[in-house]
């Protein structure tokens, strides 16, 4: 994958939620085909959180180091420049984005929280309902999607991804209480155990039961998985 002006522009496109619908889903479409795509994502996702983290004199300093760790990151493989191309390209994003959060515009639920993406391959005629329900989970219909999916996850209780779907949609419908005993259903065990702890985080954080949610952050960075680092920047949000 060619990392150029155009991807950098598209991935923010994407992360700043203007591209149409048609964009979107396309985009998703490549994110979910490529590998090399989904990691540039993270990456760009990443470097959003961490820009969020800033006060308004350590700007330039947060904007050096962010571009120091990408050139010490890549440096066998990426030349300068285009360093430069993605901090440039944040710069627009990140700006508007720290100054709706310096003047309380933007949540912390709001600035953090995606919606779990469907990583599910559904085969065979006799999956034809957990089918439709990621159909309609993936065309952001949520109200529709609610029974359906409280429904499976009853009849099938160890089926922890879809507990993960139902909380979002749970989320995405303003009904965070239930989303946070569902995610709280899914047990340490889980392959999906870290996922419901950082959804349970925003969960709360969306019901500004912050105590909560700080002891859940804290759980997720003692976890030490993927979700570690994020979480370590919410709580340092939450703490200030």
């Amino acid at each position: 994958m060619e990392r150029n002006q155009e991807l950098f522009e598209s991935i923010e496109r994407y992360l700043s939620h203007s591209l149409t619908s048609e964009e979107r889903k396309q985009f998703e479409k490549e994110v979910d085909a490529n590998l090399d795509l989904k990691k540039e994502l993270e990456l760009h996702r990443s470097l959003h959180i961490e820009m969020s983290d800033t006060d308004s004199l350590e700007f330039r300093k947060k904007l050096e180091g962010i571009a120091s760790d990408l050139r010490n990151k890549r440096k066998k493989k990426t030349p300068l420049w285009r360093y430069a191309a993605i901090v440039l390209t944040l710069l627009g994003t990140t700006i508007f984005l720290w100054l709706q959060m310096q003047t309380g515009n933007v949540s912390l639920f709001d600035t953090y929280y995606k919606v779990y993406p469907v990583e599910d391959a559904i085969r065979g005629t006799d999956q034809s309902g957990a089918q439709q329900i990621l159909k309609y989970y993936t065309q952001e219909n949520y109200e529709k999607v609610v029974p359906l999916l409280t429904e499976f996850c009853a009849e099938n209780p160890e089926n922890s991804r879809f507990k993960i779907y139902l909380g979002n949609a749970l989320l995405q419908t303003g009904q965070a209480e239930k989303a946070i005993s569902t995610f709280q259903s899914i047990t340490e065990g889980s392959t999906n155990y870290e996922d419901a702890l950082w959804y349970l985080a925003l969960s709360y954080i969306k019901l500004e039961q912050f105590d909560q949610a700080k002891s859940t952050l804290e759980n997720l960075v003692n976890y030490d998985g993927v979700h570690k680092r994020n979480a370590q920047i919410l709580q340092n949000e939450l703490n200030r």
